[in-house]
């Protein structure tokens, strides 16, 4: 039955063409320790078009008896033979400690830039709530809610200072046949003008080909109500890959 599930996936988003998911990089580690994992994604086009495509992304862990804490980093481009057309890239550092059985803490620090956006640099400093809301057999439910302070600066020399409210809902399940489904959704207002928002929607599929290595597919969905200049308000994006976890 798994596997009928995962080959939909793979069809539906194969027809599909980032504010950052961190939640599609979470481990679910019991034991205390150091984790590290590496995903590795690549596409070559010719014909009409020529262009290869390469994705890096590297994550660590740390399980400590009283929080858990980890950093990601990630880098996308896209060359034709004779320059180099999508450069994007993000680093995000977060700590969670519990403070009650289904609440926990979280404090984040994010870098990121996508020259295909205009977005030169952007920082975000932020503090949150996240809870299990609903939890049974293979599938569980997370809400989580807080504030982030964000900065911009923008290739045209536009820069920006807000304060935003950041929210997500987070679907997983999780079978004993290797399979694991994230789905997850982002609403992101500015607190002092809430037609201003960003949503990102990503749905993940990992399949286990070995204890350490998986195949990944995912899709992601990221919309922005007031994008700069000569940039398109959404961006739909697909990723195939191996992660390998050590």
């Amino acid at each position: 039955m798994n596997k009928y599930i995962l080959l939909c996936l793979l069809l539906i988003t194969s027809n599909s063409i980032a504010q950052v998911n961190t939640e599609a990089y979470r481990q679910d580690k019991k034991k205390l320790g150091l984790y590290h994992s590496l995903s590795l994604y690549f596409s070559s086009i010719s014909g009409n078009s020529s262009f290869s495509s390469h994705k890096l992304n590297y994550r660590g862990d740390y399980i400590a008896q009283s929080y858990n804490s980890f950093f990601i980093y990630e880098n996308q481009q896209r060359k034709t033979p004779s320059k180099t057309i999508a450069n994007k890239g993000f680093s995000h550092l977060r700590l969670t400690k519990s403070f009650h059985s289904r609440f926990d803490w979280e404090f984040f620090l994010q870098n990121e830039f996508n020259d295909f956006t205009l977005l030169k640099n952007r920082n975000l400093l932020g503090l949150s709530i996240r809870k299990t809301a609903l939890s049974f057999a293979n599938h569980s439910f997370l809400v989580s809610s807080g504030l982030m302070l964000e900065e911009e600066d923008l290739s045209s020399g536009k820069t920006s200072r807000s304060i935003r409210s950041t929210n997500y809902l987070i679907y997983k399940y999780s079978s004993p046949e290797k399979l694991k489904i994230i789905i997850t959704s982002y609403v992101q207002p500015k607190l002092s003008e809430f037609a201003n928002y960003r949503v990102l929607s990503d749905a993940s599929v990992y399949y286990a080909l070995t204890k350490h290595m998986y195949l990944t597919s995912g899709v992601n969905f990221r919309y922005n109500s007031e994008p700069p200049n000569n940039v398109k308000s959404y961006d739909l994006e697909l990723n195939q890959g191996l992660s390998f976890l050590f």
